[in-house]
């Protein structure tokens, strides 16, 4: 196969569905080779004074084919290495440690956006073994009645920064602290989730500017 077909050749299907082609302006590269890149970025996790060191190393993705022939899978060689490297900027002794309610409370109003009367935001605080907190993450931002939280995040950002324990929490923009039926839901529902991976969630808190509502002070933790 010359390299002037080749580069007519604008696609090519990779096996994995999570990766897409594209090209690389190199003129010292074989020519039919291409490399493959994310087609998304996941969330960013947030230290108090840092962020993460995640690193991931893609593999190249090489194709032959005979004549002017379609190519075909069985002609397909894939040879992928991702590593994941984390490490907290943060030392362990200036690490913030969460020993009740009000601490997650003054924790959570300090890193909270201005918009806490405007709109829904959910942000987790994920913590270690011994309760201190590793970061923070805003999980989904709303409308002024609601927020659609994807648990699959959740615990995405949990596993990749090696957490033990969560702690969940929302605001409500109308000044009612009460949790709804959703809320409860949602919580249940993580708290499943969470047995399988033997991530604890140690509580949910609503706030709103003058107020908050935790759902351990108020026995509603744990779910069984």
């Amino acid at each position: 196969m010359t390299a002037e077909s080749c580069r007519k050749q604008d696609n090519f299907p990779c096996p994995s569905g999570s990766f897409r082609f594209s090209e690389k302006e190199n003129h010292d590269m074989n020519p039919c080779s291409k490399m493959i890149a994310p087609v998304s970025e996941s969330p960013k996790i947030f230290f108090i004074t840092g962020e993460p060191d995640l690193s991931a190393e893609i593999g190249r993705c090489q194709h032959k084919s005979v004549g002017q022939r379609q190519i075909s899978m069985s002609n397909l060689s894939v040879i992928s290495e991702i590593s994941v490297l984390y490490k907290n900027p943060v030392k362990y002794r200036e690490m913030k440690q969460i020993s009740s309610s009000g601490d997650a409370v003054n924790l959570l109003r300090s890193v909270w956006s201005d918009q806490m009367q405007y709109r829904e935001e959910f942000v987790i605080l994920l913590l270690n073994r011994a309760n201190r907190v590793l970061g923070f993450t805003l999980i989904s931002k709303g409308g002024t009645s609601g927020t659609v939280v994807d648990t699959k995040m959740i615990f995405q950002i949990a596993l990749k920064a090696n957490a033990s324990g969560l702690i969940l929490s929302h605001n409500h923009p109308s000044g009612n602290t009460a949790p709804s039926e959703a809320d409860i839901s949602l919580t249940r529902k993580v708290i499943s989730g969470g047995k399988l991976l033997e991530i604890s969630v140690l509580d949910h808190i609503i706030l709103t500017d003058e107020s908050q509502y935790s759902f351990a002070d108020n026995g509603l933790m744990p779910f069984e």
